[in-house]
């Protein structure tokens, strides 16, 4: 079963598509702009000579198949469609540490959430909304953004935009404030008709203690309102960031902590600063695969 995980489940959603073959316009994402926000090397390697490890990491492995789940809660109206879900991924092979940590947080999420759940109970008005919008004109060329929301939903007269996150650490409140991801996503949304008072961030914890841990501990969410300036300047900075990084920039490195946990090119990037490029090149042709472009 391996990588396809994430797209296992897409069937009856709502969705909002306009193809770059449709737009004839270059195109960027999120994923890309906060790659080269973290890097620019880092970019060049995932982005210009279009390489991904052959293997997906744990954390992102883990988030595409708790997306799968989340997008049955909210689309087929069977809260033991997950479950089934799971069964299924046991049955396909799927890695059992997996399968078992999955089946731990959507049981706590049921637990913790209910039937009550307003995100269940609310007026859902998409689910895997994919988008594809025109950036603001800076004056360098059309640049399109790509992405997909999870889910926009109705509650209190309001409509929210939610995304489901998973992690080792519970998220600070401040720090989601200044997340520019879901802001430019309520700008896009915008753009796209949607009256979106602002984001939901909705948080699964992923690391289980040794000890009981606390629903409380396991899963929260923060609603942010987000407001039209805030969107606009976003949307103006990130279409900086993107035609900054699909110039020819050098690629310098950006070494720091963040290089430890955020990043999967460390022996890349030493061998490339350390010897040369040839060396770089060996590492990317035995553990790298050629990314799929989406």
């Amino acid at each position: 079963m391996g990588d396809d995980v994430a797209s296992t489940c897409r069937h009856s959603t709502t969705r909002h598509i306009l193809r770059e073959s449709e737009s004839r316009l270059m195109h960027t994402s999120w994923s890309e702009i906060d790659t080269y926000r973290q890097c620019a090397f880092k970019h060049h390697v995932r982005y210009k000579l279009e390489k991904e490890p052959k293997r997906t990491p744990r954390s992102l492995q883990i988030g595409s198949m708790w997306h799968v789940l989340m997008e049955l809660v909210y689309d087929s109206n069977d809260l033991g469609a997950p479950v089934d879900q799971l069964k299924q991924w046991r049955s396909e092979g799927q890695d059992p540490e997996y399968v078992e940590l999955l089946t731990w947080m959507l049981d706590g999420y049921y637990e913790k959430w209910g039937v009550g759940d307003p995100l269940w109970t609310g007026e859902v008005e998409a689910i895997e909304l994919e988008f594809e919008v025109e950036l603001p004109d800076i004056g360098w060329g059309p640049l399109n953004l790509k992405g997909a929301i999870d889910l926009l939903v109705w509650i209190d007269n309001r409509l929210w935009l939610v995304d489901h996150k998973t992690g080792a650490e519970k998220p600070k409140t401040q720090d989601l404030e200044l997340a520019d991801q879901w802001t430019l996503y309520v700008w896009a949304a915008r753009q796209l008709g949607y009256e979106v008072f602002g984001s939901v961030h909705s948080y699964a914890k992923t690391r289980k203690l040794k000890r009981t841990m606390t629903l409380e501990e396991r899963f929260e969410r923060f609603p942010i309102h987000r407001t039209d300036h805030e969107c606009e300047k976003v949307a103006r900075e990130a279409t900086i960031q993107a035609w900054a990084a699909k110039s020819e920039n050098g690629a310098p490195r950006s070494p720091g902590d963040h290089c430890h946990f955020r990043c999967d090119l460390i022996d890349v990037c030493i061998a490339d600063r350390r010897y040369d490029e040839r060396m770089a090149h060996q590492i990317l042709d035995t553990e790298f695969k050629t990314r799929e472009r989406k």
